[in-house]
Formats: C-alpha cells, structure tokens, sequence
C-alpha cells in the first residue's frame, strides 16, 4: 500500500521534449469546424506484434500515485490542462461534473486517495495509454482499425441517429447536434462522453489508432508529445510499428 510522497512532474517538460513526428489531423466536417474552430483531433496508427511477456505497468501506476495522492478534487479540476478540457466539455454540452475529462476521471477514482487503486480490469494496451494520459494530462483515445470503415472524421449528430456503447447489448439514440466521431458506416463515439463497443481495443487487437485532441489551451506540441509517448510504450512492449497515414 502506497502512502503519499511529494513528487514534482511538470507537463511543460513533456511538452518541451516532444519531437515534432507527422501525426495528421482527422478530418472534420464544414458543420463541426464552424460549431468549434480551433479544436483539433491527431492520430496514429500502428500494428501490434503479441508481447513476448507480462506487462507490468504496476510501477508507473505508483508513480502517479505519488504525484496525486492526497489532490482534492477542485484542486484537480483546477490544473490547466484538465480545466482547459473541461471548458470544451462544457461547450460541447457536457456536464463535467458528471462527465469529466478521462484523466481527471482516472486521477480522481484511482490515484487521488491515500491508498493506490489497482489499475483497471482493461486490455494492457489500454492501460499503458491511459498511463500516458494522465502523465501528460492529455484525454487519448484508442481504436481497433478492424472495426473501422475508411476515414474517421469529426462531425456533429443528426436526428436519429445511435450507437451501442461498450458493454451495451444495445444501441441508443443520439442527441443531434452532439460532437461525434464517425466512419463511412457508422457512429463510433459520442465525443468525450462515450465510445462504441464494435471498435473498442481488446487484447485480440492487431492495429490500433490513437488519438489526441488539442483544445483552446492545449499546445500542438503537447499533443505530439503525448502521441510519441504512447507509441514509444507501445512499441516496447508490443513491437508495435507505425503505420504509414495518407
């Protein structure tokens, strides 16, 4: 059991070490990019070879710990990067509170108390990028190329429109005028709130998108940095290999 330890972490540092790799930016609707100019969604693919042995991520986690235990709530609600997010939360008709960003989520649930929740039941992909959100404190979102059907975009619901969440058996409808992200055939997330089950990551995936968004107050060189940093635990734990985007 972990008791708290003063540990000083800066994202600006992040930040300033992030290479300047070429992760496009997704396409975005003309509806959404009037509706929220300014934001911004980058991407990376990769293959997935299998890991070779158990991922013990258990250090990382405890780092964390060590950098939020003890945190209030407002006081993490306060830091720049969550509270940036936040604000677009709340312009995208969130109620944050109820739906906050996922790193504040995680820090909040997990990290924050005295004692150190173990890491979620969650594919160990999965986990070692949200180990990466909240130390660059940048929400990343991961998807299973598999269940893609061609570009992903950002676009903005229409009237009756649905997704079957994860671990839903089935679908729901869709606020329109709600951001999403979507492919040729379907809704895959209803943005920041929820993702759908159909391409959601499982320890069978083979190739994974990663994604970051970049909001007023969020640097393009954060993103990137966020970005190198979950391909870099990704390739050395499952000799991951980027794939090559047009």
């Amino acid at each position: 059991m972990n008791k708290c330890e003063p540990v000083e972490t800066s994202t600006d540092d992040l930040a300033q070490r992030g290479r300047q790799a070429s992760y496009p930016l997704l396409a975005a609707t003309p509806m959404f990019s009037e509706m929220y100019p300014g934001v911004y969604v980058r991407s990376a693919r990769l293959r997935l070879g299998r890991s070779t042995s158990v991922l013990d991520l258990a250090e990382q986690w405890e780092a964390l710990h060590r950098v939020w235990c003890g945190t209030g709530r407002s006081a993490i609600a306060q830091t720049p990067e969550i509270a940036a997010y936040r604000a677009f939360y709340r312009q995208i008709g969130l109620n944050v509170d109820r739906t906050p960003p996922s790193t504040q989520g995680l820090i909040q649930r997990y990290l924050a108390g005295e004692i150190i929740r173990p890491l979620p039941p969650l594919p160990a992909a999965v986990n070692l990028v949200n180990i990466v959100a909240v130390r660059t404190l940048v929400p990343l979102g991961a998807f299973d190329c598999g269940a893609l059907a061609g570009d992903v975009r950002l676009d903005v619901a229409v009237e009756g429109e649905r997704i079957t969440p994860i671990g839903a058996s089935s679908p729901i409808d869709i606020p329109a005028e709600v951001v999403v992200l979507r492919d040729d055939d379907k809704i895959l997330s209803q943005f920041g709130y929820r993702d759908a089950h159909a391409q959601r990551v499982t320890e069978d995936t083979r190739e994974l998108m990663l994604l970051a968004c970049q909001v007023p107050g969020i640097s393009d060189l954060l993103i990137r940095r966020a970005l190198d940093e979950a391909i870099t635990g990704l390739a050395q734990a499952f000799d991951a290999v980027p794939r090559a985007q047009t």
